[in-house]
C-alpha cells in the first residue's frame, strides 16, 4: 500500500474523516490551532502531495504509552522516490528551555509514535525524513526571570533554540530535523508573506 492513493484511502478509513484531509502539490493548506493558551494559524504548501491530520493531540492511539501528542502530523510523498517525509507540528503560545524539555519533546514524540503507528497500519516504509516545527509566538527565555537565571547554568543541548537537529529519548538513532516558526504575537499568524513550503 505504498502508493499515495491507497494510503490517503487507508487513513481517512483509519481515522475519522473529520479531522484528515489530502491535499494535492502545491496546494495551500492550513493548519489551525483554536486553544486560548497556543491560537495560531499557519500557511501550508508542499512540493509533493500529503496527507494532514489535524488534532492529533485528541485522537492519540490508545495502545501508546505516551498518550501526549503534537497537534499535526503531515504525511508527504515523494513518488519519484517511493518516499514519505513526515512534519510535526506543535503550536504553544510560549516556548523556554524548560517547557521545551518537559512539554514539547513529549508531544513531539507522542506524535512520532503516532505516526509510526499510521505507517504500520498502511504499510508505509520508515520515512525518509522526519521534521518537527514549534510554532510559538514569545521566547520565554527572555521574558521570564527565571528561565532567564537558569540561563547561567544551563547543560549543553538543553536550550530550545540550539542546533539544527535533535534526537527524542525514545528515538535515539533518529535525527530529527528542527524548524522554529516564530509567529506575529498579536494574530498567531505566520509572518512570512507566503505559505511555509514543506
Amino acid at each position: 500500500m505504498n502508493d499515495f492513493g491507497n494510503v490517503a484511502d487507508g487513513l481517512m478509513d483509519l481515522l475519522n474523516p473529520q479531522i484528515c484531509t489530502r491535499h494535492s502539490c502545491r496546494e495551500m493548506f492550513f493548519l489551525d490551532e483554536k486553544a486560548e493558551a497556543g491560537c495560531a494559524r499557519i500557511h501550508l504548501s508542499s512540493r509533493f502531495p500529503c496527507l494532514h491530520v489535524r488534532q492529533m493531540d485528541k485522537w492519540v492511539f490508545p495502545v501508546l504509552k505516551n498518550q501526549k501528542c503534537a497537534d499535526h502530523l503531515v504525511l508527504a510523498y515523494d513518488s519519484r522516490r517511493n518516499a514519505w517525509g513526515l512534519h510535526i507540528f506543535e503550536m504553544t503560545k510560549t516556548v523556554s528551555n524548560s517547557k521545551w524539555r518537559d512539554k514539547i519533546l513529549p508531544q513531539f514524540s507522542g506524535g512520532l509514535a503516532n505516526a509510526y503507528a499510521i505507517s504500520g497500519v498502511l504499510r508505509i516504509p520508515s520515512f525518509s525524513a522526519v521534521t518537527a516545527h514549534c510554532c510559538y509566538r514569545f521566547d520565554g527565555n527572555r521574558t521570564s526571570p527565571v528561565e532567564m537565571k537558569m540561563e547561567t547554568g544551563k547543560k549543553a543541548g538543553s536550550d530550545w533554540t540550539e542546533g539544527e537537529t535533535f534526537c527524542l529519548e525514545e528515538f535515539p538513532g533518529l535525527p530529527i530535523r528542527k524548524s522554529l516558526l516564530h509567529l506575529d504575537e498579536e494574530s498567531g499568524e505566520m509572518n512570512l508573506g507566503k505559505p511555509l513550503e514543506l
